[in-house]
């Protein structure tokens, strides 16, 4: 192995001794950490892998209470989530990401049971009494939540972002529940995962598994599981926008080609999408959320069990705290069901609730109880601070049973777009409401989640990434790359769907920094039935959805298929023409290629780089989707296939490893440009100098004057994630201690 050697002179603090310990810094993180021991291990996380920012807990709910976006009343955030620093609210479950358009308030785990006799709910929250949950983690420092992911490799992730946790009711400690809390004897185990592919990225399925935990060996009987959805629908810098929440039940969507789709959807929306003007705006919540039922012990078909949807309004004024409700189902209130009995006889009346926006229609229908007035039925049913509760049972929960027995229920949450697509709808008459909103996203996001759900949680997959390498030369990179993936068979769509390349660049290897540089785009064609057009597209649209070989056809047409086409002169004469389709957009097919040491790579060559400037490349896979299903084309991640690389200059004459800055000096600013973070802030580990010019596999050693080992660093290219001709160090000691001023080799 080669050897080198490079004085640097570095410039910091004029310190007196060897080093300054970290340790202080170090405590002072840990100091905002958990106490073990004393609290419940509550943690929260944010599904962000997608477009809809859904928070997680491990307590029995999940949203975040966000509301206007005060902290002192939403769950806090620990860490940054769109540009906004720790410390303000979470998003609950804004859609999409980062728009500060929420579609959920809260939703919450209510459980019920007869337990000797005596009938007993537990609660993630109430809903209305302030600070009632019942349901907790334990005190272990480790019942905090996972994460999993099938982009890392992790062993039983299911999505591109699992989060996995555990809770149970028995809490008894009255600093955390209600005193007169008792317990069912319950636990759950709670998993959620999330996908950024465009057909799964607007919706987030949440997993509860059951189990008895009592202590005294009885059996949980009429056991009822209900979800409890407070909506708020709005931006969160309108006030007061969830006043006027409407909520409904759709049990099937007709298609354009008259396909009948059961969908069984409890849905909530705001009844306008808050237009300003006349016109929507970037503040406008234009989708409506939804909750689809996937898996129940009983099965999902509503007559298969005891399977309800109840709604009301909660509202301090005894008129307006309202819901509908049979006669035959007589609760003895009619609005908000406080207390355990009252919550229970909700989950368990087995009835289905008329939409909200229908109170009018069933005025005078005798099977329901009214309102006493007809203007403030009216005024209810054109929106209000509107919430719902799905539920299902009587179940039943015996101790002992081994897992694969344990009773699951498996939900999709979602948020359908386009729900309002006309600003000026007439919000007078709420009975005409429903001939303005449009179902459609929301019934191709449900068909999505339940094929996903049926299939195992997977769903039709990009192509996987090419292998690649780079080769550096003078002020550019050759970007080479196989076409191993090109032959990949999708065994969800039954496929052979790849399309082309793409290569892209970033100053971070974060998703939205990267920029695209070059698209290879095999030339096929689009074969649109009964339409004598052909298109080079991968984002077709005007399919049903639901119904194959409608208007497109799944298999593309090679470049050279030509097509006999018949015309219809005015005359009433016919002749037939040969068409031969041709690319009318920018198409350049394959990229060239190029032998290297008898193995055929693809390769593109990126010049005027600057050298010392880093820079992460990816090149990813492409297909052309699904035309029929109307599947987007879907490209594999970027940020998990990236490669960081140095550019370099012109070749040194006395072929040396260099290094930068040298001398490295404290009374320069290199936090700006050199040290420069886009993910988290400078701190002394964020200290940076560059060996650049290095072979692909060495060992760097940095030593004092007087040959004490400073530090050792490793530099393999073979190894994922490490930087092409280039590595890094950060001026920490190999004990963990930052480095003082003086000269080292």
């Amino acid at each position: 192995m080669k050897k080198f050697s490079v004085a640097l002179l570095i410039l910091l603090l004029a310190a007196g001794g060897w080093s300054k310990d970290l340790g202080e810094l170090r405590l002072r993180n840990a100091e905002f950490g958990r106490t073990s021991g004393i609290y419940p291990a509550q943690d929260e996380k944010t599904h962000q892998v997608g477009s809809l920012y859904l928070t997680v807990t491990n307590y029995g709910f999940f949203g975040s209470q966000r509301g206007d976006d005060t902290p002192t009343f939403c769950i806090i955030s620990d860490e940054e989530i769109c540009g906004r620093d720790p410390g303000n609210c979470r998003p609950s479950a804004e859609y999409p990401g980062c728009s500060g358009i929420e579609y959920l308030f809260m939703g919450a785990l209510w459980i019920g049971a007869v337990v000797g006799g005596d009938t007993l709910v537990s609660v993630g929250e109430d809903g209305w009494q302030p600070d009632i949950n019942e349901l907790f983690p334990s005190y272990n420092d480790g019942d905090t939540i996972i994460k999993r992911s099938v982009l890392d490799g992790d062993s039983g992730a299911v999505s591109e972002e699992d989060y996995v946790c555990n809770f149970a009711d028995t809490l008894s400690n009255t600093s955390f529940v209600p005193p007169d809390h008792r317990a069912i004897g319950i636990a759950i185990h709670q998993e959620s995962y999330a996908w950024s592919y465009d057909y799964a990225h607007n919706f987030v399925f949440i997993d509860y598994t059951f189990k008895n935990v009592r202590t005294d060996g009885r059996t949980i009987r009429d056991l009822y599981i209900g979800l409890y959805i407070d909506g708020d629908v709005g931006h969160v810098n309108t006030t007061e926008y969830a006043q006027d929440d409407v909520t409904g039940f759709i049990r099937y969507y007709i298609t354009d080609a008259g396909d009948t789709i059961p969908l069984n959807l409890a849905w909530l929306a705001d009844n306008d999408g808050d237009p300003e003007e006349g016109a929507f705006t970037d503040r406008s919540p234009t989708g409506a959320m939804a909750v689809k039922l996937l898996r129940a012990p009983g099965g999902t078909d509503i007559a298969s069990l005891n399977f309800s949807y109840n709604w009301w309004i909660s509202n301090t004024e005894e008129d307006k705290d309202w819901g509908p409700m049979m006669r035959e189902h007589d609760l003895g209130f009619d609005g908000t069901p406080e207390g355990d009995i009252n919550k229970y006889k909700v989950m368990a009346n087995g009835e289905f609730d008329y939409d909200q926006t229908e109170i009018l229609d069933y005025y005078d229908n005798n099977d329901w109880f009214q309102l006493p007035d007809r203007e403030l039925a009216g005024n209810l049913c054109n929106g209000y601070d509107t919430r719902f509760l799905l539920s299902f049972g009587p179940l039943e929960l015996p101790p002992d049973l081994p897992d694969s027995e344990l009773p699951h229920i498996t939900i999709a949450f979602m948020v359908g777009e386009n729900f309002h697509t006309n600003p000026n709808m007439d919000t007078t008459d709420c009975s005409q409401f429903k001939r303005y909103y449009n179902f459609q996203k929301l019934a191709e996001t449900a068909y999505w989640a339940q094929q996903i759900f049926d299939n195992g949680y997977r769903g039709p997959e990009p192509p996987p990434a090419p292998e690649f390498k780079i080769v550096l030369g003078q002020n550019k990179a050759t970007i080479l790359w196989k076409n191993n993936v090109e032959s990949v068979y999708d065994s969800i769509t039954h496929l052979y769907d790849f399309e082309g390349y793409r290569i892209y660049i970033a100053e971070e290897n974060i998703d939205h920094y990267y920029v695209p540089l070059v698209q290879y785009d095999r030339v096929d064609f689009l074969k649109v039935n009964r339409i004598t057009e052909y298109l080079d597209s991968v984002s077709a649209e005007g399919d049903s959805f639901f119904h194959y070989d409608t208007l497109y056809s799944d298999t593309l047409l090679d470049s050279d298929d030509s097509i006999d086409v018949e015309l219809v002169h005015s005359d009433g004469t016919t002749e037939t023409i040969r068409l031969k389709p041709q690319p009318f957009d920018a198409n350049l097919g394959m990229p060239p290629d190029t032998v290297i040491d008898g193995e055929t790579w693809y390769y593109y060559v990126i010049d005027h780089l600057l050298p010392g400037d880093d820079k992460w490349v990816v090149v990813t896979a492409f297909d052309y989707g699904q035309p029929s299903k109307g599947l987007a084309s879907l490209e594999c991640n970027k940020t998990k296939n990236s490669k960081w690389f140095v550019p370099s200059g012109a070749p040194p004459t006395d072929k040396k490893v260099r290094v930068v800055p040298n001398p490295y000096r404290v009374d320069h600013d290199y936090k700006k440009y050199w040290e420069h973070s886009f993910t988290s802030e400078w701190t002394e580990y964020s200290r940076k100098l560059r060996f650049y010019n290095l072979p692909k596999h060495c060992t760097i050693r940095i030593y004092t004057l007087d040959g004490d080992l400073v530090k050792e660093i490793e530099h393999d290219e073979s190894v994922p994630g490490t930087m092409v001709g280039a590595e890094d160090w950060n001026l920490i000691s190999r004990n963990d201690q930052a480095i003082v001023s003086g000269i080292y080799v």
